[in-house]
Parts: C-alpha cells; sequence; structure tokens
C-alpha cells in the first residue's frame, strides 16, 4: 500500500485495509480509476486526508524559525518529503476531484525547483478554481520558495506573482554558486513592489540574486506590512557619500525580525561596492533611531557588526531575542548586551576552533540561553574521537565559559543536537556531568526538543541525578 494510503487510514481510524468482493455486494465503495477500492467519503473529508498526505508545512510561517520550540514539525520548520512530488503526481491522476483538491493544496506553498516547475506555477495560478466563486488559484498561494539552479524566464516568476495576491512569504534560494555575485533582476523587483505589497516575510539567501541598498529603501518605503526579513549578503553599496547622505531613511516600519545571515566570499576579486560585513547596513539602520524599526525586537546576525555598537544604544531596547555566532562576537557581546535591558533569549551559533568569546557577568533579564551548530545539515557518523574532537570539545569549552554569566531570571540551557550536534546523545556521560553541574545552580539543560539531559545515562547516573535533583531543590527552599 502507498505510503500516503497507509497516513489517511492511520488518520481516519479505519483499520487495516479490507476490499470488498464486489461493488454490488458492498455499496460502501465504489471502483475509482484501476486501483484499489476507495470508501465513499464526502469531498471534506478526503480533503482532510490528502492535505495530511501532501500538504507542505511552512506556508503559513511569518518568522524564522523558534530555537526554544518543542514542536519539531512546526509551520516554520518546513522539512519536505522527498517522496511528495511522486505522491501528488500519483494522487492527481485518481479522479477529477483529487486533481482538484491536491492543485489546490500544491498552491499553497509552491516549492518552485526548476524552469519547468516555475512555468506550471505561474500557468496555474491564472487558472480559475472549480468551485463557482470565481477565485484563481493563485489566490490560495501563501508562500513561494525559489530553489532553481539554472537558468528561467523572469516573466514567468513576475506573472506569478502577479496572480498571488494573497501571499505572505517569498524565499528566492537561486544559483547553486555560492561565489558569483548579481543583482536581483530589476523585473523581479518590480514585481514585488507592485503585486507584493501583503507580504510579510522575505528571504534573500542567495548572492546570485542580491539586493542592493537601493532594493531595500524601495522594499522599506512600499511593502508595509513585512514583519520578517532575510539577507544573506546585500549586492551593492553607494561608494560616494554624497549619494549615501541623500538616500532616503530606511524605516521598516512594521519588521518585528532582522536576520543577516553569513556574507559568502566572492572571488576571485571583490567588487568595491561589496562588503563583507554588516556594519554599512547597521549603521544606516541607525541613522534616524526614532524613525527606525520601531517594532524590532528579534536580531539574527552571522556577523557581530563589531564597528557598529551605536545600532544596540539605538534599538538594543527593543531585543528580546539574539542570535549570533561566538567566533565574530568574540568580546564585543558583553558591550552590546549592556545595551540590551529587556533581553530575554540569547541564542550562540557555535564551531569548532579557539574560542575567542567572552560574556558579561551579568545581565538582569536573560531567561534561555541557546547553543546551536553553525551547520543544520545532518552530518554523516564520524568516529567517536573525531566526533569528540569537533564537536563535544568545542561544546565543553563553551559552557565552560557560560558558567561565568548569571542572570536572575535564568532558567534554560539548550543545546539543539541538531545537524552536526545531532550525535550528543550518545556522550551521556558528559551530558549528564554537565546537567548536574547546572541543576545545582537551578539551570535546567535539555536538548531541542526541551528534554531535559537528566534522563540520558545509565540506571546508577540517573539515580544519582533523582538524589541531587533533590537536595538542589531543598537549597533552594531552605535559601528562600
Amino acid at each position: 500500500m502507498p505510503r500516503w494510503a497507509a497516513a489517511a487510514r492511520s488518520l481516519l481510524n479505519m483499520g487495516p485495509w479490507k476490499a470488498p468482493q464486489t461493488e454490488s455486494q458492498d455499496p460502501k465503495f465504489s471502483q475509482l480509476g484501476s486501483g484499489e477500492p476507495l470508501p465513499i467519503l464526502p469531498v471534506e473529508i478526503w480533503t482532510t486526508v490528502l492535505r495530511f498526505a501532501v500538504r507542505l508545512h511552512g506556508s503559513l510561517a511569518e518568522d524564522l524559525p523558534d530555537y526554544f520550540s518543542n514542536c519539531s514539525s512546526e509551520e516554520g520548520n518546513p522539512d519536505p518529503d522527498p517522496g511528495l512530488p511522486k505522491d501528488r503526481a500519483v494522487l492527481i491522476e485518481v479522479c477529477s476531484a483529487f486533481r482538484n483538491i491536491v492543485t489546490e493544496i500544491s498552491m499553497e506553498y509552491m516549492l518552485i525547483r526548476s524552469e519547468k516547475d516555475l512555468e506550471h506555477f505561474a500557468n496555474l495560478a491564472i487558472c480559475v478554481r472549480h468551485t463557482s466563486d470565481g477565485q484563481r488559484l493563485g489566490d490560495l498561494a501563501r508562500r513561494i520558495d525559489l530553489h532553481i539552479l539554472g537558468h528561467y524566464k523572469v516573466q514567468h516568476l513576475s506573472t506569478l506573482l502577479q496572480y498571488t495576491p494573497n501571499l505572505l512569504t517569498f524565499r528566492i534560494c537561486n544559483g547553486g554558486n555560492k561565489e558569483v555575485l548579481a543583482r536581483l533582476p530589476r523585473q523581479t523587483m518590480a514585481a514585488l513592489m507592485m503585486h507584493g505589497r501583503n507580504l510579510r516575510r522575505i528571504d534573500f539567501a542567495s548572492p546570485a540574486e542580491a539586493p542592493s541598498l537601493q532594493d531595500l529603501v524601495d522594499i522599506s518605503r512600499n511593502l508595509h506590512f513585512l514583519k520578517t526579513l532575510h539577507l544573506l549578503c546585500i549586492h551593492s553599496y553607494p561608494i560616494d557619500r554624497e549619494t549615501i547622505v541623500k538616500m532616503p531613511t530606511l524605516r521598516f516600519s512594521s519588521l518585528e525580525t532582522l536576520s543577516l545571515g553569513l556574507i559568502p566570499e566572492i572571488g576571485p576579486i571583490v567588487p568595491p561596492t561589496y562588503s563583507m560585513t554588516w556594519d554599512p547596513l547597521v549603521a544606516l539602520l541607525s541613522k534616524a533611531p526614532a524613525q527606525q524599526l520601531p517594532n524590532l525586537h528579534r536580531l539574527e546576525t552571522d556577523i557581530f557588526p563589531s564597528h557598529a555598537m551605536h545600532f544596540f544604544t539605538a534599538h538594543g531596547h527593543k531585543l528580546h531575542t539574539l542570535r549570533t555566532t561566538t567566533w565574530t562576537a568574540a568580546d564585543n557581546l558583553p558591550t552590546a548586551l549592556k545595551y540590551c535591558p529587556n533581553l530575554k533569549d540569547l541564542i550562540l551559533s557555535h564551531c569548532g576552533g579557539h574560542l575567542n568569546f567572552t560574556v558579561p557577568t551579568h545581565h538582569p533579564t536573560i531567561q534561555r540561553l541557546c547553543i546551536a551548530p553553525m551547520s543544520q545539515e545532518l552530518s554523516r557518523e564520524a568516529p567517536d574521537r573525531i566526533f569528540r574532537y569537533v564537536v563535544v570539545d568545542p561544546v565543553d569549552e563553551l559552557l565552560q565559559v557560560l558558567e561565568k554569566f548569571d542572570s536572575p531570571a535564568w532558567s534554560e540551557l539548550r543545546i539543539k543536537n541538531t545537524g552536526t550536534y545531532t550525535g550528543l546523545h550518545n556522550h551521556h556521560v558528559w551530558l549528564n556531568t554537565w546537567w548536574r553541574r547546572w541543576n545545582i545552580r537551578g539551570v535546567v539543560l535539555c536538548d531541542k526538543d526541551g528534554v531535559s539531559y537528566r534522563d540520558t545515562g545509565t540506571e546508577g547516573e540517573l539515580a544519582l541525578n533523582n538524589i541531587l535533583e533533590s537536595k538542589a531543590v531543598l537549597q533552594k527552599h531552605l535559601v528562600t
């Protein structure tokens, strides 16, 4: 039985599949196509079943993934099943009703990997739905992800944007070569300004189609509902001071999350208009603080703006969440945190190498800290000795640094065992040792799902953990 069929039957609690002898003997079933007999159910139920089987999670995600979410299949963390395209192709051949349902579900979140996909969805967006309400299929679209490696016709993308008026998220990750720098096509930019007025999130995640500073100015002035902006790099900045002075203010009046990625190195010759740091951008975002970023509460930066501390003096008090990297923050983080009196969550992306990183000894409001791998891609299983050298030892070094930090509100330290950190659960003795050390301080050491590392280890270690936890609770009670 196909995987989707088993999942559908499980969802409906229909039990094992038992085909009737003939259609006349059992009127509850009818033959659809040449496959197994299917139950006659209302279209609403089949819509629910098919959504379970072929829907891409993430269509409604207006923000970046939450590092402290305990849900592994959240809207903000889509993880497409490799078999999904095949499932959809099979289902639309079952009958016209299935074709209509699956097509409408597919339009909600379009994952486009080729010129053929783009042309297909552009043509579908124009079509009128099978219902009588007169809506087009494009009206159903909430999210578009572009992952096209080769050439494509920009006109198809412009058409798609024109007929998707309810689009919320637009992600552009085209181009496979990270060393090729090219500007976002003007036709694409014009279509976004004309038809993307309802956009809540934009991700520019490719240097092959990177926005210029002028493009960001246009986005700031025209997309008034934009809440989340991710940038991998800026294609070009003005190099003459007069142009910069005359440039309109970057306001981003509704922006809540600003994410600044790890700027790729462009070789072999770097143009003078290209910057390898985020300092020029954050400086421009701090030019008129009273008018800029009034709703900002989350900042992520893979390259810490070490020479633009005035960004934190201007906007630090707005931040509730900050993510940065240990190797770029270095000794600048304590100074920046002084200007973030309302910060609640601090995420540190970490990798191996010499750790030149410091933390403040005290912060009044931080409640949760997270250590995350820089790479979220699942790495191949490595020999224990190599994994310890590459992953365990660097994390251990960072944990020792964090022991110097204190906050009266601090209650959770999360190590996200994803990507290159996936194998951490196998080092239960090391995890148990650290769990005990943090437990004494009243801080829960837990994994990516918020599950305490207390339960990692042998029976003897778990028994000792129970004793230590009871002792910690008693000591805390006596103090209060």
